[in-house]
């Protein structure tokens, strides 16, 4: 009885063992698979970020565009307005 009450108590030892070692290996594996997700997600994050950023500088060079072409037809109306305005002065003189 004592024999098989050691046989038992080892192979009892073994398993508990074992069965730690899977935990540990189970433990190992979900903090992988977290790992592999959380990586994952960061890189989908920075690729939003990244087409943010092409948005950004789209519209950054759409308003640069809208706001060259404003300044271009200011200066045109201000020319137009002065011409217009000399015009006027000239046509008072010739009366």
């Amino acid at each position: 009885m004592n024999s098989a009450q050691h046989d038992f108590n080892e192979t009892q030892a073994k398993n508990d063992a074992d069965k730690a070692d899977l935990n540990k290996a189970e433990s190992e594996k979900n903090q992988a698979a977290t790992d592999v997700k959380d990586a994952q997600e960061k890189y989908n994050h920075q690729k939003r970020n990244e087409a943010s950023a092409n948005q950004i500088s789209s519209a950054k060079a759409e308003f640069e565009s809208a706001q060259k072409a404003y300044e271009e037809t200011l200066s045109e109306y201000k020319t137009l307005v002065s011409e217009k305005g000399q015009a006027d002065s000239k046509a008072k003189e010739a009366k």
